[in-house]
């Protein structure tokens, strides 16, 4: 299986690299996504704003499939959730892992294996779903605390 890098090594406002995109949905108000400066090893931000309307913000592939499921694919992300000292509230979710083509609504994305953190508890599930013609499935495993620090996760 061919092995896929990428640190986020760049300057602030510097385009990111083929299959890489970015995608955000706010309409007034002006959150982040950039890399960032100074930042050993590596970083890219998404980072909401204050404005009161729903924001979804994604770093992935821009829908291009390259990943064969049925290779055994590996995936590891670092994962720094800054809160900022407050908690994020019951209807926000911070997604990462491998999945199928985007879309809006997490839970109509069908194939996946990703690590789900949702709401205010900050606990990360993991979570494989398939979709087969009659069934689902899905399986989530304990819990894993998630502090504001980076974190290495892997699948």
């Amino acid at each position: 299986m061919p092995e896929v890098f990428e640190d986020f090594l760049g300057a602030s406002g510097a385009t990111l690299p083929a299959p890489w995109g970015e995608q955000d949905t706010s309409s007034a108000g002006s959150p982040v996504t950039a890399y960032v400066n100074g930042r050993l090893n590596g970083a890219y931000e998404l980072t909401h704003d204050t404005q009161d309307e729903a924001q979804m913000m994604s770093l992935y592939w821009s829908d291009q499939l390259m990943i064969d499921p049925t290779q055994n694919p590996y995936f590891e992300a670092r994962v720094n959730i800054a809160t900022d000292g407050s908690t994020l509230s019951a209807n926000q979710r911070v997604v990462f892992g491998l999945a199928s083509a985007r879309n809006a609504t997490l839970d109509s994305i069908t194939h996946h294996c990703w690590f789900r953190v949702e709401g205010a508890s900050l606990v990360v599930k993991v979570e494989v779903t398939t979709a087969q013609p009659t069934r689902t499935i899905k399986l989530l495993t304990s819990a894993i605390p998630m502090t504001p620090t980076i974190h290495t996760r892997s699948i």
